[in-house]
């Protein structure tokens, strides 16, 4: 039996630190996500060992009402589990939906369960009262529990560790919308990218390279044809624009596939995704909201959206999270969000232009 926040708390990390010390270790969780300090801590944990495994089960709200301090709570949980998703270990998270905000003030009496392979552990919301079962019996039972929910809970998220998944993915997605906004440092240049530069630039040993040039050749004709039907918004910086020249690499695309372009493709490829959109098309945000180079993309319409997410490996590759995202309440937050930036924190088509056109003759001149 354990008393007091204090007791639980010491229980719980040190039975959690236990478990990640495995060769083969697994936690299983069923916590909301607003446990920062526990969340916290298992990203910690996942950071150091990168095998790692974490299921974790919460519960989404189905209402519109937010939080008292005015935020979607279902936008809070993604917020929230993001760290465990980009800190390198095997994460899989699940969610259900119950109407939060009743939910919490019902009467429960343990509300959090977390499994090791050792240990099962109950505690109350406020951490007050707990127990840790320690006998392979009591262990066994709530595995089994747990095991008992993935029926009635959805998968929240799909990793994506490889160029043919990313792209079987990309490839299968349709916003069936024209009203598109993308979120990233970089312009999609997929919508300009000559299919002769899959040849010249894919790596020569690429595992299954004539495979993968088939469906990339594939992607990249649908993305024409879409991104020409739908015309989305681009929301990009200044700073994605300028890393991509000095680097030659786009984001969203992964590292181990291809070489970087050349200087004089570079160029080129900036010059084409200006002609080939409308200005109004290319929205270029006045401060650089990217972390760095690597950071979150948001594709989102009214009705439908995803995300990606870098994600560093033991290789220190960049692997990437591919985040569907169908709850409609994120849905709508991203969709706002990013309207709101479109049409409070971008240049006009005019000045995007003359920045772009700045950017170009300045790195023309200093190479």
């Amino acid at each position: 039996m354990l008393d007091g926040q204090s007791q639980i708390t010491n229980c719980m990390f040190e039975i959690l630190a236990q478990e990640a010390q495995e060769e083969q270790g697994k936690i299983q969780i069923f916590m909301d996500p607003d446990f920062s300090s526990i969340i916290d801590y298992l990203a910690s944990l996942g950071c150091r060992n990168h095998s790692l495994q974490i299921e974790h089960i919460f519960c989404m709200d189905n209402t519109q009402q937010l939080m008292d301090n005015g935020q979607n709570y279902n936008l809070y949980c993604l917020e929230q589990i993001l760290p465990l998703y980009t800190c390198g270990c095997l994460y899989n998270a699940y969610y259900f939906y119950d109407t939060m905000f009743t939910r919490k003030n019902t009467l429960e009496i343990f509300s959090v369960m977390l499994i090791t392979s050792r240990y099962a552990l109950l505690f109350t919301r406020d951490r007050s009262q707990g127990i840790l079962f320690g006998n392979r019996a009591s262990v066994q039972l709530y595995r089994n529990i747990f095991g008992r929910f993935y029926p009635s809970v959805s998968s929240f998220a799909d990793k994506v560790t490889d160029v043919i998944s990313q792209i079987q993915r990309l490839i299968s997605f349709d916003f069936g919308e024209k009203d598109i906004y993308i979120f990233q440092p970089l312009p999609c240049l997929t919508y300009c990218l000559p299919e002769e530069f899959l040849d010249r630039y894919l790596y020569p040993d690429l595992p299954g390279r004539e495979h993968v040039l088939g469906m990339l050749s594939d992607f990249i004709r649908r993305t024409k044809d879409s991104f020409s039907e739908r015309r989305p918004y681009f929301l990009f910086t200044e700073q994605g624009v300028l890393d991509f020249l000095e680097t030659g690499r786009v984001p969203d695309y992964p590292d181990y596939v291809y070489a970087p372009f050349s200087i004089r493709d570079r160029m080129f490829l900036i010059q084409e995704i200006m002609k080939k959109c409308l200005p109004q098309q290319l929205c270029m945000l006045k401060k650089n909201y990217f972390y760095s180079n690597r950071s979150i993309s948001i594709f989102s319409s009214p009705h439908s959206g995803y995300l990606f997410l870098p994600v560093c490996n033991e290789a220190d590759s960049c692997e990437q999270i591919y985040l569907d995202i169908t709850e409609s309440h994120l849905v709508s937050s991203f969709y706002d969000f990013l309207l709101y930036l479109k049409e409070n924190f971008c240049y006009s088509p005019d000045e995007t232009g003359k920045v772009l056109r700045r950017i170009l003759q300045e790195f023309h001149t200093r190479v």
